[in-house]
C-alpha cells in the first residue's frame, strides 16, 4: 500500500514538475502621448499579475505578440522599457523568460513608404529573402526603433534580426521541461490599413527555423507571431501552415482585439493557436490577457479582463469559456493520442479552403466600380473607405397597401387604413440594428429599395463586417459568408441549381478548387450568412418565383443559415404570388439624409483623390494632406449646390446613393 501511495506522489510530482505556464499578451499600443487611461489599465495589470502570483498563479515565461507601440516611434519605447521592468518584477521573471514579436503598430510607416509592398510570386519571394541580399535589409528599415529598443533591452541576451523574419529558436529549460521558442516577425511587410493578404514571413526564412527545431528536442515547442496566419499572401499562406502543422505545438498570436483558441488539427499534425486580445485599446473596449499551462499533453487556458468598477483590476474574464470555473481545456494536437486526432472535424485542408474562399470573396466585393457608363470615367474606390450607413424604415407601402412591420412582429404585413398610417411612428433604425432585431427571432431579412438606394452596397457591408471583423449581429461564431446574385444563379433542366453547384461554380470562375464536399461540411457545421441580391434582376417573373422557392428551400434546410435578400418593390409583388413563404421580415431602404449626403460626399472625394498615383517629386505626407483638402472642398462645392433653393430639384435626385455617386464623379475633374 505504502509502495502504491509513494508512486501515485513521484507520478503527481513529475506531471508537476513538467508543468510550463505563461502569461500572454499582446496589443499593448504604447505611446508616450498616451492617455491617461493607458497608464491607468497597465498599472492595475502589473498590480494584478503580483496578486495572481501571491495567489498561485505563477508564471514561468511571459510571451508579448506584437504592437509594443502605436506608431513605431523610438519615444514610445521608453514606456515600454518602464513597463516590462515593473511586470517582469511583479511576475517574479528576468528578461531571459520575456520574449516579444513585432506588430503592424510597431512599424514606423513614414520610414516604409517608399519600400516593397508585397511579393508576387515564389520565385521573387526566394531572392528577396536571401539572408546575404539587401533587399531584406533594406525592408527592416520600417523597423528601425523597435530594432534599437529591442537590442538595448535585451543586450547580452538576444538580439533583434534583420536578415530574416524566423529569430533563431531559443530553448528554456523550465523546470523538467525544455521549452523551444520560434519568434516570428510578420510585420516585414506592414504599412498601412490594407494589409490583409500581403503579408510574408518567408518560406527561405521558416525553413532554416523548421531545421531548427528537428534538433533541438523540446517537450513543448511554442511559436510567436502577431496576425494569424490568414493575414499572410497566398504566395505562401499554405506553405506556412503546413511547416507550422509539423513544427509547434502552439501558436500564440495577437492583433484581433478578442480572445481567440483553435485546435489546427490535420495530415501534417496541427497545433493549438491561441489569441490573447488586446490588453489596452482604452475602457470603451474590453482590455484582455490570458495566464496557460502545458502539462500531460493538454493546455489550460485561464482568460483574464481589465475592469474598470468598483476599482480598476484585471480579474478572470467569464465571457470566453462556460460555467462554472471560466478556465477552458484543450489538448495539444501533436501529444494527444491518435484517437482525438481523428475525432477532428476540420481538417487542415478544408480550414485553408475556407480562408481562401473567403479571401477571394473579399476581393470581389470591396471595391465599387460603376461600369457601363459611357460618359463617365469609372472611379473605383474602397467600398470600406466610402460606406454610409443606410437607414431603414419598418413602415412600407407595397401593391396599394399601407403595411405596417415591426422587425419584432411575424412575417404577414398588417393592412392599415390610410388613417391610421398617418398615425404611424416610422420607425427608422441603423442596418445592423435591423439585423440584429429580426435574426433574434427569424432566419430571414428581406431588404426592398429604390433603383440606387444602395441595397447591393448594403448586402456587401455585411458581407465584408463579416468576413473582415469576425462579428456579426445575431451570430455567435464568425460565419461562413455567402454572397450570390440571383440573376447569376445557374439552371439545370429549367431549375435552379443547388446551392452547392452556385457556389463551386463561383469558386471555379475565381480559381479555386474548392470542391462540393467543403461547401456541404460548411454549411452542416457553421453557422452561415446568406446574402443573395437583386431578386427585381430576375425578369422573367416565372423565374423570379421559382428563385423566391428556390430560398425557401435553403432556409428551410440550412438550420444554422440566417438570410438577406434584396429586391425593388416592382420586382416583389405578393399580388402575383412573387414572395418567400419563409417567415421573415421586410424592411426598407430609405433615401439619403442631408447629413448622409455631406458624409458620402466627403468619404468618397477622400477615396477618391487618395486613389490618384502620386507625383514623384512630392512626400507622402505633403500629398496624402493635399489631397485630403482638395477632397474637403470639393464636398463643400456639392453640398452648397445642393443646399441653394434653385436646386430643389437636383437635390432630390442627389438623396439617391447612385445618382449622388454620379454626381461626384461629375463634378470631380
Amino acid at each position: 500500500m505504502q509502495a502504491v501511495q509513494r508512486q501515485e506522489a513521484l507520478n503527481i510530482k513529475a506531471e508537476l514538475d513538467s508543468a510550463v505556464t505563461w502569461l500572454h499578451i499582446s496589443d499593448l499600443h504604447l505611446s508616450d502621448r498616451g492617455a491617461y487611461v493607458q497608464e491607468v489599465i497597465l498599472r492595475a495589470l502589473v498590480a494584478s499579475v503580483k496578486q495572481f502570483r501571491e495567489a498561485g498563479q505563477v508564471p514561468d515565461l511571459i510571451v508579448v505578440t506584437g504592437d509594443i507601440a502605436h506608431s513605431g516611434r523610438a519615444e514610445e519605447y521608453r514606456q515600454a522599457t518602464h513597463f516590462f521592468d515593473d511586470l517582469l518584477a511583479a511576475a517574479g521573471l528576468d528578461k531571459t523568460r520575456l520574449f516579444v514579436v513585432p506588430g503592424n503598430h510597431d512599424v514606423d510607416r513614414k520610414a516604409g513608404r517608399f519600400l516593397l509592398r508585397t511579393l508576387d510570386n515564389d520565385q521573387v519571394a526566394d531572392e528577396f529573402f536571401d539572408p546575404d541580399g539587401m533587399a531584406i535589409r533594406n525592408q527592416f528599415q520600417k523597423l528601425q526603433a523597435y530594432s534599437a529598443w529591442y537590442n538595448s533591452y535585451f543586450a547580452d541576451i538576444r538580439s533583434f534580426q534583420t536578415d530574416t523574419t524566423c529569430s533563431a529558436v531559443e530553448v528554456v529549460q523550465i523546470w523538467q521541461s525544455r521549452v523551444a521558442i520560434l519568434s516570428l516577425n510578420s510585420a516585414l511587410f506592414c504599412i498601412d490599413d490594407h494589409d490583409h493578404g500581403k503579408l510574408l514571413l518567408g518560406r527561405r526564412c521558416l525553413d532554416k527555423a523548421k531545421e531548427q527545431l528537428q534538433q533541438c528536442e523540446s517537450d513543448l515547442t511554442i511559436a510567436l507571431l502577431h496576425h494569424p496566419l490568414d493575414w499572410l499572401s497566398a504566395v505562401e499562406r499554405a506553405n506556412v501552415r503546413a511547416t507550422l502543422g509539423v513544427s509547434v505545438d502552439l501558436l500564440l498570436h495577437g492583433h484581433y482585439h478578442e480572445t481567440d483558441t483553435e485546435s489546427i488539427v490535420s495530415q501534417h499534425g496541427g497545433y493549438l493557436k491561441l489569441g490573447a486580445g488586446a490588453a489596452c485599446q482604452t475602457r470603451e473596449w474590453p482590455n484582455r490577457a490570458m495566464y496557460a499551462t502545458a502539462q500531460g499533453g493538454r493546455v489550460t487556458i485561464f482568460p483574464i479582463c481589465y475592469q474598470d468598477k468598483p476599482q480598476e483590476a484585471w480579474t478572470l474574464d467569464t465571457t470566453h469559456f462556460p460555467p462554472p470555473t471560466y478556465i477552458g481545456t484543450f489538448p495539444l494536437p501533436k501529444r494527444s493520442n491518435l484517437d482525438a486526432r481523428e475525432a477532428a472535424t476540420v481538417t487542415s485542408l478544408d480550414r485553408e479552403y475556407f480562408q481562401e474562399y473567403h479571401e477571394a470573396l473579399r476581393g470581389e466585393l470591396e471595391t465599387i466600380n460603376l461600369l457601363g457608363t459611357h460618359a463617365l470615367e469609372n472611379v473605383p474606390v474602397e467600398l470600406t473607405d466610402t460606406f454610409v450607413a443606410l437607414r431603414i424604415s419598418d413602415t412600407w407601402r407595397s401593391d396599394g397597401e399601407n403595411r405596417h412591420v415591426h422587425p419584432d412582429s411575424s412575417d404577414e404585413a398588417c393592412p392599415a387604413p390610410e388613417q391610421e398610417h398617418e398615425g404611424l411612428k416610422e420607425q427608422i433604425r441603423k442596418p445592423e440594428e435591423v439585423m440584429r432585431l429580426v435574426f433574434e427571432k427569424k432566419r430571414l431579412l428581406l431588404i426592398i429599395g429604390d433603383p440606387g438606394s444602395g441595397k447591393t452596397t448594403q448586402l456587401k457591408h455585411y458581407a465584408l463586417t463579416a468576413i473582415k471583423d469576425r462579428k456579426m449581429p445575431g451570430f455567435t461564431e464568425p460565419p461562413l459568408v455567402v454572397f450570390l446574385p440571383l440573376r447569376d444563379l445557374i439552371m439545370e433542366d429549367s431549375h435552379y441549381a443547388s446551392l452547392m453547384s452556385n457556389l463551386v461554380a463561383w469558386s471555379k470562375l475565381h480559381n479555386l478548387d474548392i470542391e462540393e464536399k467543403h461547401f456541404t461540411h460548411w454549411l452542416q457545421q457553421r453557422s452561415t450568412l446568406l446574402l443573395f441580391d437583386g431578386l427585381d434582376e430576375i425578369s422573367d417573373p416565372k423565374q423570379r418565383l421559382k428563385a423566391c422557392r428556390w430560398i425557401d428551400r435553403i432556409v428551410a434546410s440550412s438550420q444554422k443559415a440566417r438570410a438577406v435578400v434584396t429586391s425593388r418593390s416592382t420586382g416583389y409583388r405578393k399580388a402575383e404570388g412573387i414572395e418567400l413563404a419563409s417567415r421573415h421580415t421586410r424592411a426598407d431602404i430609405m433615401d439619403f439624409t442631408d447629413e448622409q449626403q455631406k458624409e458620402f460626399l466627403e468619404k468618397w472625394f477622400r477615396a477618391a483623390y487618395l486613389g490618384e498615383l502620386r507625383p514623384g517629386h512630392v512626400t507622402q505626407e505633403w500629398w496624402e494632406k493635399s489631397q485630403k483638402e482638395k477632397a474637403g472642398r470639393k464636398a463643400k462645392e456639392i453640398t452648397a449646390f445642393l443646399a441653394q433653393k434653385k436646386n430643389r430639384g437636383v437635390q432630390a435626385l442627389a438623396r439617391v446613393p447612385l445618382l449622388l455617386q454620379i454626381m461626384a464623379m461629375l463634378w470631380k475633374d
